[in-house]
Order: C-alpha cells, then sequence, then structure tokens
C-alpha cells in the first residue's frame, strides 16, 4: 500500500469484479458525500485518514443511537456487506495468534537456558578465573606480603563480616588463613560480629585437623593446636569503641579468648604484629581500620572485601591499603597459586613466651611456655642467658630436651639479673624472649637484742634489726607471745618499729616472747626466747622505777585481721566448702585480689578465708600470699571440720588470735544468705530460663488462637 490513500492500486473498496458496492453508498457521483469526503482526504496521510475516519464513525454512533431511523449508518453494512468484514476478523484472529507464538518461544528459550548447564560438566559460561595476579596488582602486592612471613611472625586479622556476606568472604578468608599457616606464622583473630568468630574458629579447626591437605603440608600428624597455632579472641563489644579499645589496651583484650580461656599472649603494641589482615564486608569497616589501626600498627594493612563493596571501598583501597583482593575471582586465582607456587619453608623455632621467674637464697627458678611455632621441626633444646650489673657479660647456660623450667643456682643475693631465653631446632637458634629482671634473695637472719619490760597487764618489747637482711630489704617484723601452752598470739610491725607492747596479758603469769624479720623472700627464724610476768598497780611502778630506763612512748596496736594476696600465677582459684580439693564450689576469686584469712587447717596447708564480697570459704595455702605473716601464725581450725549445712554453730578464734573476735565457719550461712558471683549468675540463669519459656508458651497461644479464628472464619463463608 503507498504512503498517501487513493494512489495505490488498493485505495477503491469495492473492487471491478467484486461484490456490488452497499445499498448504503448511493450513487458515485459528484453529489455524493462519501466521495466528496474522500476526494478531500485524497492527499493526506492514512494516519490522519485512520484518526478522522474513527471520529466520524463514533459521532455516527451517537447519532444512530438517538434516531436510527433518521440518520444512515454508513459504517454499518448491510447483509451482503457481511463478506466484506470476514477478512478484518481474520486478520484479528491471526494477529492474535502471532502473539502466543511469541509467548511461546520466548517460555521456551527461557527454559532452555536454565536447563543448558546441566546437561553435561562441560558446559561454561564467562572465562574462568586466571591462574596468576597482574604484576604490580594489588592482588599481587597482598600475596607477596603474607608470602615472607617467617615462621612465628603474629598476624593481626580482624573478621569484618556477618552471615550476610559469608557466603562470599569464607571462601576469601579460608585461602588468606591457610596461606598465613602454611608460611608457619600465627594468626590471632580478631572481630566485631561475635557469629563471625563462632565461624572462624570453625574454619581453623577444619584448616588444620590431622590429615587434610595443610596438615599434610605442614608436616603434621596432629591438629593445629588452638592458642597456640592460632588464636580467636574475645568479642570486641562497642562497634567503633571496641576497636578503639583494641588499639589502646591490646594486651588486656587479647588476654582472653572466645571460650574464655587464658590465651598467653603479652603483645602490648601493634608494632609486635608482622602484618594486619582485615576483611570486611562494608567499606565503613575498612575505613575504621584505616583510621583506628593502620597508623599504630607499623607496617602497609591488607584488605579483603567482597566484590560488590569494591566501588565504593575504591578510596580506602588505593589511599590507606597496600594489597587488597575481592570476591570469588581473586580467591580462585589466590588458591591457583598456592598450589602452584608456595613452597612450606622450615626454619628456626619463634621466641618462647611469659618467661616468670621466682626469687629463691642465692637461686631464681625459671618457667616459660613454649614458642608459638616450631619452625617446621621439632624442638630440640632451650638456652638461658642471663646478665648481672656488676659483671656486664651474658652468661649462657644451655638445656637438652623440651622441658620448660630451670632453676639458676650460684647468684648473688641481693644482685639484679637481667634474664631471656630462646628455642633451638636442628634449622638453629630462634630469637630470644622478652627480657626479665629478678633478685635472688634469702630470708633475713635472726632479729637480735630482744628486751621485755613488764607492766600492768602488758608488756613492753624491744629488740634490733638482724645482722643480714638476705639480700633483699626488710618489710616487717612478727612478735609473738604465749603463757604456757596456749596458743600464740602475734603482732606485726614495720621495718622501721622495733618496739611493740602487748596489752591484755594476765598478771602474774609468766608471758614467753619471740620475734623475726620478714623480707620478700619471707620470714627469718625466731629469736632466743625471751620471758617477762606482768604485775598489777603500784608493783609495776616501782619494778619500773627501780629499773631507771624510760622506753620510748609507743602506740598500742590495734588488734586487726590477718590479710592476703591472691598470686597472680596460682593454679588454685576455687573457693571450698572444706579444705579439700573435692569440697563443693563456693565461688571464685581473682588474681591480686586482696582477702581475709581466718583460719588454717590443721596441717597449714589449706586457709579458710573472707573475700571483699562477703563470700567464705577454703582456698590452697600456696595461692595466697600472707606477706611478712607466717602460715603457722595463722590461728588453727579449733572445732571440727565446718560443713556447709545452713545455720551451723560458729566457730570461735582461738583466744590467740588477733581479732579476738568469733569467726564463723563455712556453714553458718545458708547460700540465700552468701553473696556470691556464682549463686547470683546461678538466680539470674534461672530467671532467664523461666522468662524464656513463658515467652515461648505466649506464642505458642497466641499461634493456635489465630488458627482457630480463621478455621471459624471459614466455617461461617461455608
Amino acid at each position: 500500500m503507498s504512503e498517501y490513500y487513493g494512489q495505490g492500486s488498493g485505495d477503491d473498496p469495492w473492487l471491478p469484479g467484486g461484490d456490488p458496492p452497499p445499498a448504503w453508498a448511493g450513487d458515485p457521483s459528484s453529489s455524493s458525500p462519501l466521495l466528496s469526503l474522500l476526494e478531500q482526504l485524497r492527499d493526506r496521510p492514512l494516519n490522519r485518514l485512520s484518526r478522522r475516519l474513527r471520529r466520524l464513525r463514533a459521532r455516527s454512533d451517537q447519532l444512530a443511537r438517538r434516531d436510527p431511523s433518521a440518520v444512515p449508518n454508513v459504517f454499518v453494512p448491510a447483509s451482503g456487506a457481511a463478506a466484506s468484514s470476514a477478512p478484518r476478523r481474520r486478520r484479528r484472529r491471526r494477529r492474535r495468534l502471532r502473539v502466543g507464538g511469541e509467548r511461546f518461544f520466548l517460555s521456551l528459550l527461557l527454559v532452555t537456558g536454565m536447563l543448558l548447564p546441566f546437561t553435561g560438566v562441560q558446559t561454561r559460561f564467562g572465562e574462568s578465573a586466571p591462574t596468576t595476579f597482574v604484576a604490580g596488582s594489588p592482588q599481587e602486592t597482598l600475596y607477596e606480603s603474607l608470602d615472607v612471613l617467617t615462621p612465628g611472625d603474629l598476624v593481626l586479622v580482624g573478621m569484618e563480616y556477618g552471615p550476610t556476606a559469608a557466603g562470599e568472604l569464607d571462601t576469601v578468608a579460608g585461602v588468606l588463613l591457610r596461606h598465613i599457616l602454611l608460611r608457619r606464622a600465627v594468626p590471632i583473630v580478631v572481630s566485631r560480629y561475635p557469629v563471625t568468630l563462632l565461624r572462624t574458629e570453625q574454619m581453623l579447626t577444619q584448616l588444620g585437623q590431622a590429615g587434610s591437605s595443610l596438615a599434610t603440608r605442614l608436616q603434621r600428624d596432629v591438629d593445629l593446636v588452638p592458642n597456640a597455632d592460632w588464636f580467636v579472641t574475645r568479642f570486641l563489644a562497642g562497634d567503633l569503641a571496641g576497636l578503639r579499645a583494641l588499639s589502646m589496651n591490646l594486651r588486656e583484650q587479647l588476654a582472653m579468648d572466645l571460650r574464655g580461656s587464658a590465651t598467653g599472649l603479652d603483645i602490648r603494641q601493634l608494632g609486635d604484629f608482622a602484618r594486619v589482615l582485615v576483611i570486611a564486608e562494608r567499606p565503613e569497616d575498612l575505613r575504621q581500620w584505616a583510621e583506628q589501626i593502620a597508623p599504630l600498627a607499623g607496617s602497609d594493612m591488607l584488605a579483603a572485601t567482597g566484590q560488590a563493596a569494591v566501588p565504593l571501598a575504591r578510596p580506602w583501597l588505593r589511599v590507606a591499603l597496600s594489597g587488597t583482593i575481592s570476591g570469588f575471582h581473586d580467591a580462585l586465582t589466590y588458591d591457583s597459586m598456592l598450589l602452584q607456587q608456595l613452597e612450606v619453608s622450615v626454619g628456626p623455632p619463634s621466641a618462647p613466651r611469659n618467661l616468670r621467674a621466682l626469687s629463691l637464697d642465692e637461686s631464681i627458678e625459671l618457667e616459660w611456655d613454649r614458642p608459638l611455632s616450631n619452625g617446621g621441626s621439632p624442638i630440640t633444646g632451650y638456652t638461658i642467658r642471663h646478665l648481672s650489673t656488676p659483671y656486664l657479660t651474658w652468661v649462657e647456660v644451655p638445656l637438652t630436651g623440651s622441658d620448660t623450667t630451670h632453676t639458676l643456682t650460684g647468684l648473688d643475693n641481693g644482685t639484679a639479673y637481667d634474664i631471656q631465653v630462646r628455642a633451638s631446632n636442628a634449622e638453629g637458634d630462634g630469637p630470644w624472649s622478652r627480657q626479665i629482671t629478678d633478685v635472688p634473695r634469702s630470708v633475713p637472719s635472726q632479729a637480735q637484742s630482744l628486751t621485755l619490760t613488764a607492766g600492768d597487764a602488758s608488756v613492753e618489747a624491744s629488740w634490733s634489726a638482724p645482722a643480714d637482711d638476705g639480700g633483699s630489704a626488710l618489710t616487717g617484723y612478727r612478735l609473738r607471745w604465749r603463757t604456757g601452752t596456749e596458743e600464740w598470739r602475734s603482732a606485726d610491725t614495720a621495718a622501721d618499729v622495733t618496739t611493740y607492747t602487748a596489752t591484755g596479758l594476765t598478771n602474774g603469769d609468766a608471758w614467753e616472747f619471740q620475734v623475726r624479720a620478714v623480707n620478700q623472700a619471707g620470714a627469718g627464724d625466731w629469736s632466743a626466747a625471751e620471758t617477762a610476768t606482768p604485775l598489777a598497780g603500784a608493783q609495776a611502778l616501782a619494778n619500773a622505777a627501780a629499773d631507771s630506763q624510760q622506753a620510748p612512748a609507743v602506740a598500742t596496736a590495734t588488734p586487726g585481721i590477718f590479710l592476703g594476696t591472691v598470686r597472680a600465677g596460682a593454679s588454685e582459684l576455687s573457693l571450698r566448702d572444706s579444705a579439700d580439693a573435692a569440697g563443693a564450689l563456693l565461688g571464685i576469686v581473682n588474681p591480686g585480689e586482696n582477702v581475709q584469712v581466718l583460719l588454717r587447717n590443721a596441717a597449714a596447708s589449706w586457709l579458710f578465708l573472707q573475700t571483699n564480697d562477703g563470700l567464705r570459704g577454703w582456698l590452697p595455702a600456696a595461692s595466697l600470699d600472707l606477706g611478712p605473716v607466717d602460715i603457722r601464725d595463722v590461728p588453727a581450725q579449733a572445732a571440727p571440720q565446718p560443713t556447709a549445712t545452713p545455720g551451723a554453730t560458729a566457730t570461735t578464734l582461738p583466744a590467740g588470735s588477733l581479732s579476738g573476735t568469733a569467726a564463723q565457719a563455712p556453714g553458718d550461712a545458708g547460700p540465700a544468705d552468701r553473696p556470691g558471683t556464682i549463686l547470683q549468675a546461678a538466680e539470674r540463669e534461672s530467671s532467664i530460663h523461666i522468662g524464656l519459656a513463658l515467652s515461648i508458651v505466649m506464642i505458642a497461644l497466641g499461634a493456635l488462637g489465630n488458627m482457630g479464628s480463621a478455621a471459624l472464619r471459614r466455617g461461617r463463608r461455608g
């Protein structure tokens, strides 16, 4: 059909030889209104003609509805014209069938595309990941930064992503952690996502299982050891505040692992890490690490993130980070490089950890923890070296075997010694440990010149310092006295006080006194016993006048109780209800905590004490430091072994105790009256369980009610 109406062979609606024109068409002459209309539209485009005809037909329909007999509808054909409209209806049906075929074709194409990848294992779309990174790219920089790690190097790993990104970033984290472990370095994992810490712990456990590909390449017949070969520390709470706390209090933040056990790490600054690696889901996490951690680390920070986060993280990836990888694509390339290029090296072990010392008489007892890494070869021995100020020369003491304790002998009391230790294997000697300083010392000799002056129900004692302080400054004196076979009473004085007045004595009885000096190594021997008899009233004054000596005025000591401090390295910190390791647990005390010591058992191996929280119980004597007090001076348990039965009778301290007050046995109060942390935690846990159970019951009742209401509504509709 031509572009303009009337210029083609198809412009006549009634072709020659066809059906005659309908009756309503009229005479095809110049007087015909339809012909006149067609003549006017002869040179107009078809689209204009179509619009004009549609308007005319609509107007004709309106007039026909008002008076069908008055206005003939020229667009409604007579019965003879039915055949002329049939082609139009057939065209419409063909158009509907054509649309349906297109839909069927599109559906078939989509189904084929979905099923095609499953028709064979060789079907692939897109390009495979390359086997190596582009030279000089951030990905290659990250790989090379981890590939130069040496055995024992510490790597701080921040796992900063949640479960929503775990599907992608777990794969990335797996290849990076495997690379660190293959270099025999030690990853130390931190995170502000507690669930991610659990996932990382599980990931490292699976990677390091005996028989795994990692353990095989490391030539390990046993699993990698948590808190030795790798560390997963506790959760960093507070988002940005937690990250800032990590940078400011690194040693405290890394002291405990995810399970609440001590890690033994002694890392004081971020510069102790050979590398810092952060695996983050959000660009905001990368920014916070770049601002809070990177400036203090002393080394370039490495990063990994998901492919979707790269556009927003690009400023930090280029400016603050030296090496990066992102997404599955880089992870596959990284894994290919590990399989092709990495050679597992064997080297010397890392430095021993947590070197500790105990001062003894002309000796120092040492203990340390094994290195984090043995360098790929078993440790064959250790070497200890010490340096004293007078000599200024290191003295080395080689040790054979894997024992981690040794006692240095032949030292000078009172001399400070700098001490270090290192480990060795078949590859050579490792680095020296952190240096510590200790002074060997012994207990002082006997105090001298004990002199007694009797008074009314009192005796004043004076003495002089010992000839030898044992190589350590005196910390005080201990005086004790008794009459007959009674229990000893005792009192302590400061190092610069050499007099004491014992009061509350019975006049006419002979009282025996002894004194001894105390330093940091312990208490010296008791002096020779001296005896005095207090007298009443005028007789005492007469004796004092006859003596013609004026003793210096001293204040009467205020009776007190024994104080102790829980040792930092104590192995037993659990309060028991009896002087036995099998006793029931009453509570926990912390290292460095001050406690009140009330009683001891007959063997002087357990002490009955009270904490600042009011909790009472038995603790091994070896776990407490009594300072200048000797354990034999603590009042012995006079009553039968106390029990934890509520309402048990109180056990009175012996008359020789300093306080002179009654001390109660562990059973003097029931659990409800004891504000112990263990019991409080148990009560809170019970409350939480009850609340959780009630919540579940309420949710279940609500669900049943909704189901019943829905059933009733359906019944009414039916």
